[in-house]
């Protein structure tokens, strides 16, 4: 049977630390203690804080020495704090000694080591399969739009995108009542919350009060079940969020506003250059964009010395 002169040195020193403080402890005591030569002891280890961190790595920390990153953390983890606690003694006066290569310098830097490892081996060259994601909008705006409609952020590029180039998606589904029966039918909170918007919308046709319109509505969904827990329970918190809730036209009226003001012409550059892009002629972007020929012209004849790009700052800049 082979003889492993690393844990005999290795237990013979957890043995003296508890008879005399680990600084103390040298590599003569250890050599008398376990009989080992000295010479042996310089060909397994370079000094005693070699020892040391040894036995930090093989008897403490033993699945995290490196050896083995395929392992299940949480458990090796636990398992490293109940060898802590075994071994505390030990750890405790190793802790507090200095000098080269010293243990509380070593534990610092092999953390780093094992983490970057660790992470390489995981993530560095494994693809991880993600699951696949999908965006939904769920839409209960003024607007008649489809049951189901499909956005592509490509849409808004001023040069349509090639083959390969990203692009993002988003299905919107019209959760106003009457619409997407299939889906409201089965989640009987989405229908009745659409029933209730829908209640509002009604009520605001017969009241120009807005306050008055949806405390009318509150109160007629309760009267006929609809979602009347949660309006009983939160009537306050209901009446103030749909009291100040987002009004898209006026918001987009404000918007419309400010882009006159500070954008317009940037905005129509970068219409013009997308429509440019599509191939369409002057004429035809002056009727996409009710704008007069002549102001589409003077554009138009500068935008297309920065094909394919078309980069609105210097289109800008050139105008003027």
């Amino acid at each position: 049977m082979a003889i492993d002169i690393k844990e005999i040195l290795a237990n013979g020193l957890l043995d003296l630390c508890h008879k005399k403080d680990l600084s103390q402890v040298t590599v003569k005591d250890l050599l008398e203690t376990t009989g080992v030569s000295r010479q042996t002891f310089y060909n397994h280890f370079l000094d005693k804080n070699d020892l040391i961190q040894y036995i930090y790595n093989h008897k403490i920390i033993n699945h995290f020495n490196g050896q083995n990153t395929n392992l299940d953390f949480y458990e090796s983890l636990i398992e490293s704090f109940e060898h802590m606690k075994q071994y505390q003694t030990f750890l405790k006066q190793a802790c507090l000694m200095d000098g080269q290569n010293c243990l509380k310098e070593y534990i610092p830097k092999h953390c780093e080591e094992f983490d970057l490892k660790w992470h390489q081996q995981l993530y560095g060259e494994k693809l991880i399969k993600l699951p696949t994601p999908q965006y939904y909008v769920l839409y209960n705006g003024r607007k008649n739009i489809p049951d189901r409609q499909i956005l592509k952020l490509s849409d808004a590029f001023i040069v349509p995108p090639r083959d390969g180039i990203f692009e993002w998606t988003a299905t919107i589904l019209n959760i106003n009542y009457g619409h997407n029966e299939k889906l409201l039918s089965a989640c009987k909170p989405l229908r009745e919350y659409a029933i209730f918007i829908s209640t509002i919308q009604a009520y605001k046709q017969n009241f120009a009060d807005k306050n008055t319109a949806i405390e009318n509505a509150i109160d007629d969904c309760v009267a006929k079940n609809i979602l009347r827990d949660f309006l009983l329970e939160r009537k306050a918190e209901a009446m103030h969020t749909l009291l100040t809730e987002y009004d898209e036209e006026e918001a987009m009226e404000y918007f419309k506003q400010c882009a006159y003001e500070n954008g317009e012409k940037a905005l129509l550059i970068s219409l013009i250059c997308k429509k440019i892009a599509k191939g369409k002629s002057v004429e035809q972007i002056a009727d996409d964009l009710e704008e007069n020929v002549s102001k589409i012209q003077e554009i138009y004849d500068i935008a297309i010395e920065f094909g394919p790009d078309y980069n609105v700052e210097k289109i800008m800049e050139k105008l003027g």
